[in-house]
């Protein structure tokens, strides 16, 4: 079971950290490298839930085993350790080892501290990664079209319609990548190999039309994928992508703005201001 899918780290691996002395959620965040630049932030939570977790249990271990007070690899007499587990960690779906908390309580780790075996893999929920591979087949197709439209305004000379192009263009590229990790999150396959048609046009106006037709069908895929989720009862799935359709509604919007402002003011003193950068 994966902690934080844009490292790969594994619960496991936080739990031998843990062994090791990393046993704090500040030494944690530093050993796997959760303050640099690289990693998005979803999953601090889930990594410093665990690391406070394991610093409450790791003391206790040893005594609990010694006492004999295991049974069939879970602890004897536990009542439930749902009112103890932090909500961040019950995401997980942790399903190993219990061990007991000061005060009487009890709380759920998803590995036994005292084994090397990872987790179960979690497994997709039915046409989950489907639409993630079909999402993922809009986001690359995005990449070549806003690539390629890009280096064509570079080449008229519209840097400032050049650079937004481009970013557009890197920023579907990190929705390819977080759909990727996703889809092997699920122990699914992703399909890389597939592209819709790439619409380019003759002219700028025609690359702001098409574009802002692909980003409105991205949306309805994404509406589309998140009512699916819910149905199915992925809300880890239908958060993901909750937070792409923001960004691709923010496509939308600027687009319809450009097209919005071309039609007051006329395409030769819109594209008079695309020459210079911001």
């Amino acid at each position: 079971m994966f902690l934080c899918i844009c490292k790969a780290i594994r619960i496991s691996e936080a739990v031998d950290a843990a062994r090791s002395g990393v046993d704090t959620p500040a030494l944690m965040r530093q050993h796997f490298g959760f303050d640099d630049d690289e990693y998005c932030g979803r999953c601090a939570k889930h990594i410093e839930s665990v690391a406070q977790l394991v610093q409450v249990n790791l003391t206790q271990i040893d005594l609990h085993q010694r006492c004999g007070h295991r049974a069939g690899g879970k602890v004897a007499g536990l009542h439930t350790a749902s009112n103890s587990l932090d909500p961040a960690l019950a995401a997980l779906k942790p399903g190993g080892h219990f061990f007991p908390a000061p005060g009487h309580q009890y709380v759920e780790i998803e590995a036994s501290l005292n084994s090397s075996e990872e987790g179960t893999p979690l497994k997709a929920k039915d046409g989950v990664v489907d639409h993630l591979n079909n999402l993922l087949t809009i986001e690359l197709t995005a990449i070549n079209q806003y690539f390629v439209q890009a280096e064509m305004c570079k080449n008229w000379g519209f840097n400032r319609l050049y650079k937004r192009f481009r970013d557009v263009s890197l920023e579907e590229m990190e929705d390819a990548q977080h759909l990727v990790q996703h889809i092997l999150y699920l122990e699914g396959v992703s399909n890389l190999q597939r592209l819709n048609q790439v619409m380019v046009g003759e002219t700028v106006m025609e690359d702001l039309e098409l574009d802002l037709q692909a980003e409105m069908n991205a949306v309805a895929a994404l509406v589309d994928a998140i009512s699916h989720c819910e149905q199915v009862q992925d809300y880890t799935t239908r958060g993901i992508l909750q937070e792409m359709i923001r960004s691709e509604e923010e496509h939308v919007d600027w687009l319809e703005t450009q097209l919005e402002t071309i039609n007051i003011i006329g395409i030769d003193l819109w594209l008079n201001q695309q020459i210079h950068e911001e």
